[in-house]
């Protein structure tokens, strides 16, 4: 029509704040990777804590170490995976070579995994002195202002308990728990109860602050896996049991 006409519209301001957590998250916590977990425990197992995972061999058990690991090496926690088994952990070893490291308790090490400089082959748990010793060495390598928090999983407690029975294997933890700790690590160690006489299950649990639990059960629609913890020792968790398969 050859005429002009200016108009304005309102001001805007749009102000971003980061997202709430689902659930209370206490300071001093090491996740876990799985938030369902995590939501029982605050947001995670208390930093210098060590923990039991007590639960038979099933996916889920894997599922929650592999997620255990895997969330501390993409953060860059310093992680150690103490293990007889490599699938899931020589991934992680050759994506993060320089804060995760494995050692592999296996007499047939050097056909199971690579050799790299955060790899140590050793010939299974007949002597647990020389998981110490390659666990000192990289120590002794580390630089204190590597990382901000350490983990590891000891993934060998149920085979040193067959191998060496109960007195030798709390001899054993009651020297690397506490050695453990007061260098920073947070600790997640595995047993499976059904391999062992429930006194001697006991004996080696009591050495952990806290117990996580994954049982199964008899529900309305079948047997059924659930997840609880068991002990956390001064720490706030709740009791409640998660589902972790359908009945």
């Amino acid at each position: 029509m050859g005429e002009t006409k200016t108009s304005s519209t309102r001001t805007f301001t749009i102000t971003v704040q980061p997202a709430k957590p689902k659930f209370e998250v206490l300071p001093g916590r090491v996740s876990t990777g799985i938030a369902d977990v995590d939501a029982l425990l605050f947001g995670g197992i208390p930093e210098r804590y060590a923990v039991v995972l007590a639960s038979p061999s099933t996916d889920e058990r894997e599922f929650l170490i592999k997620r255990f690991l895997e969330t501390g090496a993409k953060v860059g926690d310093t992680t150690f995976n103490i293990t007889s088994e490599v699938a899931a952990a020589s991934v992680l070893a050759e994506k993060y070579p320089q804060n995760f490291y494995l050692f592999v308790c296996n007499p047939r090490a050097d056909a199971m995994v690579q050799s790299t400089p955060n790899v140590f082959k050793l010939k299974g748990v007949e002597n647990l002195t020389d998981i110490d010793i390659a666990l000192t060495k990289v120590f002794r390598a580390l630089t204190p202002s590597a990382t901000r928090l350490k983990r590891i999983c000891i993934d060998v407690v149920s085979d040193a308990l067959l191998q060496h029975r109960v007195v030798t294997t709390r001899r054993w933890l009651s020297a690397l728990l506490p050695t453990l700790k007061s260098r920073g690590f947070t600790v997640l160690a595995t047993v499976n109860p059904r391999m062992h006489p429930p006194e001697e299950f006991e004996a080696v649990v009591g050495l952990f602050d806290g117990e996580i639990d994954i049982y199964e059960k008899e529900t309305s629609k079948g047997i059924a896996r659930f997840l609880r913890i068991r002990k956390m020792t001064g720490q706030k968790y709740l009791k409640d049991e998660i589902p972790l398969t359908k009945g």
